[in-house]
């Protein structure tokens, strides 16, 4: 029964075997890698000086209260420049910087820090991105401001209800508007300032709760919990498709177990600069498998993207593809050991009673039977994977955006050029996308079945 195979330690066998492996953990993690593009998928490591690692790292930054502490500020500035000189990606997470002004003046000092601390050297400054929630200061200063201070590295801006939706408040109102004006003028440029929003991040097993995002990942832009490590892996639909659009099952299947079997490898050798990721990547075990070209498919079969039947069958091959990762995670968590989230979350901890202790054992075994998996979140899709890549008519293929209800986590960076939208097909398409991943995220299933 694979209650009895499952490890209740966290703990991989494979690991084992891993470190008795000849050669460092590099030339692993190349193998593993040449392994992933013989089924044409792309997982981009980064060589650090703590190791091979992977998708970057986010920092949490209230500037206000930081630049009040010559102390903090400094401690804060050589972490900064430590992980940008070692090549890791990096995104500074902005946090109440005030309002006004004084909310401008702050972020300006803040930046400037940073410039100096770098050196006003223009490879460095590249590498740091920031993420701004919306409202805190006016989206023209953000940019004017971080681009002559630090550069081109990515920029985003966090957008959430007081954005999403019209509020009778006439000023809020107002500068919500400015807002949408200046994000898609932003579009037709080549350092664009990118939306970002989603409620939080999802998992496929009924055992683990979702949760808050508030950080964005340096790749593609995920958005992700503070503190978070993933391992992203990209898998391009077409690739696994005839000259006609149709799906290659067998090859794609392949694909897909293969981003678990390579990657639940990839996680046993990486290194993770930040010590909370550190913690993370061993409790959590994420895969961010960004899967894209959506609508490609749609535009190589010559179907019309508003048609209820296309959204049909690509919601079909989302959620095939889901159910196989899902399905193949589970196997390996038989066969290495379950997600050490899931070993710490046993209800029966703590119970004195011993009957009782011993019921709620018997019921989370069973739990786990049918349920345990070896990673807390898999699937990961960007509201953009719907457009196709060539042609300018893409505002119908805004109608495939239901299909981000499956995405356990969602992908923001690789804006589309202006094409033909309007600012109207430009806001809507993001509101319609914020409204779906307000829903997925509503049916949080905590403990299912236990």
């Amino acid at each position: 029964m694979l209650q009895e195979s499952i490890s209740f330690e966290g703990h991989s066998p494979r690991q084992e075997a891993g470190s008795r492996r000849p050669g460092s953990a590099t030339d692993i993690a190349d193998g593993l890698v040449a392994t992933m593009r013989e089924h044409s998928l792309s997982a981009d490591m980064i060589q650090s000086a703590s190791g091979m690692t992977a998708g970057g790292t986010d920092i949490q930054v209230w500037p206000r209260e930081l630049m009040r502490t010559d102390m903090a500020a400094e401690h804060l500035m050589r972490r900064i420049a430590t992980l940008v000189l070692e090549g890791i990606p990096l995104t500074l997470s902005l946090r109440e910087l005030g309002s006004g002004d004084d909310g401008i003046a702050t972020f300006e000092k803040f930046c400037s820090a940073i410039r100096s601390e770098l050196r006003a050297d223009d490879t460095l400054m590249n590498r740091v991105g920031l993420s701004l929630h919306s409202h805190q200061i006016p989206l023209q200063a953000y940019l004017l401001i971080s681009r002559a201070l630090l550069g081109h590295g990515p920029r985003y801006v966090i957008l959430d209800s007081l954005q999403m939706q019209y509020h009778k408040q006439a000023v809020v109102q107002e500068e919500t508007e400015k807002n949408w004006l200046f994000l898609w003028r932003q579009r037709a440029l080549g350092h664009a300032l990118m939306p970002v929003y989603g409620a939080g991040v999802r998992t496929g097993c009924p055992l683990l709760g979702d949760e808050a995002a508030d950080a964005v990942l340096p790749h593609a832009g995920i958005k992700v919990p503070a503190g978070s490590a993933w391992l992203p892996i990209g898998l391009h639909l077409p690739r696994f498709a005839d000259a006609k659009g149709q799906i290659v099952w067998p090859e794609l299947r392949a694909a897909l177990e293969a981003c678990i079997d390579t990657g639940d490898q990839l996680l046993d050798v990486l290194s993770w600069a930040d010590p909370s990721q550190r913690s993370d990547a061993w409790l959590n075990r994420r895969l961010a498998i960004v899967t894209t070209g959506i609508g490609d498919l749609v535009q190589a079969r010559g179907n019309d993207p508003g048609c209820l039947e296309c959204l049909n069958r690509v919601d079909e091959i989302i959620l095939k593809s889901r159910k196989i990762l899902w399905d193949r995670s589970h196997v390996i968590a038989g066969q290495a050991g379950v997600l050490p989230a899931l070993a710490r979350s046993d209800p029966s901890d703590g119970l004195c009673d011993h009957s009782h202790r011993q019921s709620w054992q018997r019921r989370w075994h069973r739990a786990l039977a049918s349920s345990a998996v070896r990673h807390r979140n898999l699937l990961v899709m960007s509201p953009y994977s719907v457009l196709p890549a060539d042609g300018d008519d893409t505002a119908a293929f805004a109608d495939l955006l239901p299909v981000l209800s499956h995405a356990d986590a969602c992908a923001f960076a690789g804006q589309p050029g202006p094409g033909d939208w309007s600012i109207g097909d430009f806001r809507k398409f993001h509101t319609r996308a914020w409204a779906i991943m307000q829903r997925r995220n509503a049916r949080s299933l905590v403990a299912a079945g236990v």
